[in-house]
C-alpha cells in the first residue's frame, strides 16, 4: 500500500465544470431579471454551498423553482459537454500514490462526472460527499473520513483543492494541501484568492500539479 493518500476535490480540480455552470447559471437567472457577468458569478458563486448568503439572497429574487430547474439545465449541459481539467488525466496515469475524490458534492453526482469524463478507472468506489457526513466544507469532516476509511493518518493525506472552502477544511485536518487554479474558470482574482490562504503549495497549472506531486512523493 502506498504510504500517501492523495485526496482530489472533484469540480474545478478533476473535472472542468465550473466554466459550464457559470454559463447556465448566469443565462437562465437573466430570464428572471437577475444579471450577473461572468467575472461576477465566479468571483461570487463558485466554492460556496447553497447556505452561502450572496446564493440565499440571489433565489429569494427569482421563483421558488429556479434553483431546481437550474440544476436541471446544468446536469443536461454537462452530460454533453463536461471533460476532465486538461492535463489530469497525465497526472493520474503517472500517480502511485493512493487516491480518492472527496467533495461537497452528491456521491451520486461525482461518480457520474468521473464517468462523463472517463475518470472512473481511477477512483473505482473512492468516493466521499460532504453529505454523508456531519458538515460540508470548510468543515474537515469529509477529508477526516476518506483517510480514515483508507486506513491513512492526517499526515499521510495530500489534499488538492481548487476552493476557499476546501483548502480552510485541509487545514483543519491537519493535512498537507495544494491550492490549485489549473482549471478553465479560474480568474487572477480567483487565483489570489486561493494563494492567500497560504496552501502549503499553489499551482497555477496542471504542469506545475504534476511537478509538485512528483517532488513532494520523493521526500515521502
Amino acid at each position: 500500500m502506498s504510504n500517501r493518500l492523495v485526496i482530489f476535490d472533484c469540480d474545478g480540480t478533476l473535472v472542468d465544470s465550473e466554466i459550464i455552470a457559470c454559463r447556465v447559471f448566469t443565462s437562465y437567472w437573466s430570464t428572471f431579471g437577475v444579471h450577473f457577468t461572468d467575472q461576477e458569478f465566479k468571483e461570487l458563486f463558485i466554492g460556496t454551498g447553497k447556505d452561502a448568503p450572496i446564493v440565499i439572497e440571489t433565489f429569494l429574487r427569482m421563483p421558488a423553482h429556479v434553483p431546481v430547474t437550474g440544476d436541471q439545465l446544468l446536469a443536461e449541459a454537462l452530460r454533453f459537454e463536461l471533460q476532465p481539467v486538461a492535463g489530469i488525466v497525465d497526472i493520474l496515469d503517472s500517480l502511485e500514490d493512493e487516491i480518492c475524490v472527496a467533495s461537497n458534492s452528491s456521491s451520486g453526482y461525482v461518480a457520474e462526472a468521473l464517468k462523463l469524463c472517463n475518470l472512473t478507472q481511477y477512483f473505482s468506489a473512492k468516493i466521499f460527499s460532504s453529505h454523508d457526513v456531519a458538515r460540508p466544507k470548510p468543515a474537515p469532516d469529509v477529508f477526516l473520513a476518506a483517510a480514515h476509511r483508507l486506513g491513512f493518518s492526517s499526515a499521510e493525506c495530500l489534499v488538492i483543492e481548487d476552493s476557499p472552502s476546501g483548502i480552510r477544511a485541509a487545514q483543519v485536518a491537519g493535512m498537507a494541501v495544494i491550492g490549485f487554479a489549473g482549471a478553465s474558470h479560474f480568474t487572477p482574482a480567483l487565483a489570489q484568492r486561493l494563494s492567500a490562504l497560504n496552501p502549503d503549495w499553489f499551482c497555477a497549472t496542471t504542469d506545475d500539479l504534476r511537478r509538485v506531486l512528483h517532488s513532494t512523493a520523493e521526500t515521502k
